[in-house]
């Protein structure tokens, strides 16, 4: 199996040679699953008790730092019904 990934030359001497695991795909899967567990955090809460202000206000939380990154329509929507349902909630 070949995977490849980005690397960067530093002119200056022939090792040097730095690799961009950040920019390769498993280097961005890895940061975007970790931009996605305080969302199923917080989701887990609220699935708990979806009358709880304090848990609907973390999961929108969660899901604006998200989107802020992600342009993930399914997310968006979620953060608008969530949006909502706070308005609502005594």
């Amino acid at each position: 199996m070949e995977i490849s990934f980005p690397v960067k030359y530093i002119p200056g001497y022939e090792k040097n040679i730095v690799i961009l695991y950040n920019e390769s795909e498993e280097g961005k899967a890895a940061l975007k699953y970790s931009k996605l567990a305080p969302v199923n955090s917080a989701r887990i809460k609220y699935e708990a008790d979806r009358t709880n202000k304090e848990f609907v206000s973390e999961y929108i939380e969660a899901l604006e730092n998200y989107t802020a990154s992600y342009d993930e329509e399914s997310y968006k929507t979620k953060l608008e019904e969530l949006r909502e349902e706070l308005k609502h909630l005594k």
